[in-house]
């Protein structure tokens, strides 16, 4: 494991022509720039798993984040790359993580899971249930941005008390997704239903691999040392293999400033 001692991307589209990330090195490059000058030093290539036939994918990907953090390296930018996937939600997950369609972030033991925009599984929870009897984590990918999360924010609480995380995306915070999104995502935060900031960056335009905004946004709502955590101290818990236990959620939303997670490993995060 890489020393990681900065500000950790656990989630990006980085790796050229894998997805709807971008299709080039120059632009996979280019990327790594902007993180790298934004203050982060560690991202984790988490590609779209859709449509992936059965196949040892967490080799593949391993070897395509190497080889882009020898790019990287070859090119000045002192960035890592490790593997990683966002795993579209399905009936079938256990079977994808047995036959290599799926794997957990990195060496880690937490899985990133991506919801529909504009549905929330009803065996959800039960999934999730399997998947931490079988010794994962999870990880929610972008819920603020779902349809029902944003009528309901609430519905994640079932979630968060059975010990998932979840991880909103830094262009929700500094209102790219539009005023309900972000809207949706300061609720999260105030009500201890988010841990993670990632950027689910794409490109080197729009979706950035850009994290500081968001951090600076998250300040406001829950105060800076809170939101440097979700940057720093949780997504490097997640890398180590620590079981998370998120502190139960807000049963009434208020404004403040009061609020984390504890890492059980003998120690506490400090927040």
């Amino acid at each position: 494991m890489p020393a990681l001692d900065g500000r950790i991307d656990l989630h990006a589209h980085i790796l050229p022509g894998e997805d709807d990330g971008p299709q080039t090195l120059e632009q996979a490059l280019e990327m790594a720039r902007i993180a790298a000058a934004d203050g982060i030093t560690c991202i984790a290539a988490t590609p779209h798993n859709v449509g992936w036939a059965k196949a040892d994918h967490r080799s593949r990907i391993r070897r395509e984040a190497t080889a882009l953090q020898q790019q990287c390296h070859q090119a000045g930018i002192p960035l890592c790359l490790l593997p990683g996937v966002e795993i579209y939600i399905d009936f079938d997950l256990l079977e994808q993580l047995q036959d290599g369609r799926a794997f957990p972030l990195a060496d880690s033991r937490y899985v990133l899971l991506e919801m529909p925009h504009s549905a929330f599984p009803l065996y959800t929870e039960e999934l999730v249930f399997h998947l931490q009897v079988k010794g994962y984590g999870v990880m929610l990918a972008h819920p603020e941005r779902n349809a029902l999360v944003q009528a309901n924010p609430s519905m994640l609480a079932p979630l968060v008390e059975r010990g998932t995380l979840v991880q909103i995306t830094a262009a929700s915070l500094a209102g790219q997704f539009g005023p309900l999104v972000a809207r949706t995502a300061a609720y999260l935060l105030r009500g201890r239903l988010a841990h993670v900031i990632a950027t689910d960056a794409h490109n080197d335009l729009r979706r950035r691999p850009e994290l500081s905004a968001a951090v600076a946004a998250a300040g406001e709502i829950i105060g800076p040392a809170e939101a440097e955590q979700m940057v720093r101290d949780i997504p490097r818990a997640i890398l180590a293999g620590e079981i998370i236990t998120p502190d139960p959620p807000l049963s009434r939303v208020r404004r403040g400033k009061s609020w984390w997670v504890r890492a059980l490993s003998g120690r506490h995060l400090s927040g």
